[in-house]
Order: structure tokens, then sequence, then C-alpha cells
């Protein structure tokens, strides 16, 4: 696969992005992002383009539209980013991002993930208690009118 002098670093995020390598010193690297962002990185916080593409869990940026989709990288000219929901998407390098395993962004890790998961539960109960209130409401709606109909 290419890489053009490309490296992947982390942003602000805890996402590696690609980019590539401007003004360095001993401690710290200029990174011009491909997306025409810039950041001042840690050396540690560089990884090569193979490195990134064969051991980070992927991700593209569907349709330039800001929302990224995991997948995987099926084809190099163009490149092709096959998304785990089947979708497949011909890709600018500029769209990816990757999470490493090692060391994840906040919003993949374990405690973080789980407090997000148990309000995504208690959101979906709320929502599933709020549709019963409101059959109930219904029905006795329903059971008041015909009373008052027929009951008098």
């Amino acid at each position: 696969m290419f890489d053009d002098g490309i490296i992947f670093a982390r942003a602000g995020d805890g996402y590696f992005y690609p980019g590539r390598i401007g003004e360095a010193n001993e401690s710290h690297v200029e990174v011009l992002f491909l997306d025409g962002n810039t950041a001042t990185v840690q050396k540690e916080d560089i990884v090569s383009f193979e490195h990134a593409i064969s051991t980070f869990a992927l991700q593209a940026n569907w349709k330039n539209g800001g929302t990224f989709y995991p997948g995987k990288i099926e084809g190099q000219n163009p490149m092709v980013m096959k998304y785990d929901d089947g979708d497949v998407e011909n890709i600018e390098l500029r769209q990816l991002r990757g999470a490493s395993p090692d060391n994840p962004p906040a919003s993949n890790r374990g405690c973080l993930s789980i407090i997000g998961s148990i309000f995504d539960t208690l959101d979906a109960i709320g929502f599933v208690i709020g549709v019963i209130v409101g059959i109930v409401v219904i029905i006795l709606f329903v059971i008041g009118f015909f009373l008052g109909l027929f009951g008098g």
C-alpha cells in the first residue's frame, strides 16, 4: 500500500489522523494533517502509515459528512473503504482516522463506554415506559368515552 510520506498522528480527540511531518525538535513534531489542520504532538504520538493501516481500528468520514463509521480498507487506487455495515465507498486518505488498540480514545475506553451504555439503556427504558403510559391513557380514554356513551 502507498504511503507517500504520510504518517498518522494522535489528535486532541485521541484518534490518529493522516498527515505529514513539518517542523520537529527533540520531543515534539508539527503535523500537517491532510484535512488542513495542524498540531504539535509528542513524537510518541506518531506512527507509520503501514502501522496504522495494519493494526488500528479504522474509521472513515462517510461521504465527508462529519460522521465516522468503522470498516476496512479494501482497495488502493482508488482507496476503497468497506464499512462494517456492508456499505462501500471510494475515499480519500484524509477521510480516515484510526484508534490504537493499545490506547484507544476516551470514548472507546471501558469505564466511559460502560457509563454511556447505561445511559443509552436508561433512555430506552424511559422511552418504553413513555409508550406504555401513552397506550394506557388511550385505553382509559376509550373506556371512558364508551362508558359515557352507553353507561350514562
